[in-house]
């Protein structure tokens, strides 16, 4: 991975957000070429708090929810193929970002994780960055664990929709209810449609070397999410990251849990 990707995310960890990447199944026999993506700090994300309602309908993706932060996500400028390069001029322009994913306390979380967004062509395109100095990939068809996976929740006030991603651009996907407990399983069905790359900086599954960070590219239809793909949808956002760095316990963190996160089409 070429030292300018590197040095971003290092960057990230005492500033705000970064980059990220994306995902295609296989697994990677080593370090593989990195993309190349703007190191400059990120734009601060529009916000708003909102008293919440106890008497407003439920919230469809047409229709925004009463959210105490939202992510705008611009249309991109040009075509994009999700290979997990980020080579696309689209990549280099105005984009949609969390910023650097934070604990439940509101601390930044070591290692530093964020998400980066853009629409168009029909398709929500999703950058994922881990920092990640031990990389753990499941074998293809095996069971996905919390550890070294991101977790992207779509919810339209009726139904929440999970998409997990891994270092190799695996992916498992389902659907609940919106209302229930939040420990309830996505166990009912839900086909994304998504398409995903990635790249790696580093060897999964060697403890003994020391890895740098991986990046997933992903495509989504935004039908699939109930959106008709025009500027102005909203829908219930969040997305979190879990790792186990070496000699320590499983941290999670991300943004759109609490407060509440919407992504707005722009």
């Amino acid at each position: 991975m070429t030292p300018r990707f590197f040095l971003a995310a290092i960057a990230g960890l005492g500033v705000t957000a970064l980059a990220i990447i994306v995902a295609s199944a296989g697994p990677s026999p080593g370090p593989t070429r990195s993309a190349t993506i703007d190191p400059s700090p990120p734009r601060p994300l529009r916000s708003a708090s909102r008293p919440v309602s106890s008497a407003a309908p439920p919230p469809s993706a047409l229709s925004r929810p009463t959210v105490a932060a939202e992510l705008h996500v611009p249309r991109a400028r040009g075509p994009i193929v999700p290979d997990g390069e980020l080579e696309e001029a689209a990549w280099q322009g105005p984009l949609g970002r969390t910023g650097a994913f934070t604990t439940p306390d509101g601390a930044q979380a070591r290692p530093y994780s964020d998400a980066r967004l853009l629409w168009g062509d029909g398709r929500l395109h999703v950058v994922l960055y881990a920092a990640d100095e031990d990389i753990h990939a499941p074998k293809p068809g095996g069971p996905l664990g919390r550890d070294d996976t991101f977790r992207l929740v779509f919810d339209d006030g009726g139904t929440a929709r999970s998409l997990v991603v891994t270092p190799l651009g695996t992916f498992a996907e389902g659907s609940r209810p919106s209302v229930g407990p939040a420990s309830r399983p996505f166990d009912e069905p839900w086909k994304s449609g998504a398409k995903a790359g990635h790249d790696l900086d580093g060897t999964p599954d060697h403890p003994d070397d020391q890895d740098e960070e991986w990046v997933i590219e992903v495509d989504i239809p935004l039908a699939s999410l109930g959106f008709q793909g025009k500027p102005g949808e909203h829908i219930g956002f969040s997305v979190e990251r879990c790792d186990t760095p070496k000699s320590s316990a499983l941290v999670c963190a991300g943004w759109g849990q609490s407060p509440r996160g919407s992504l707005v089409l722009d």
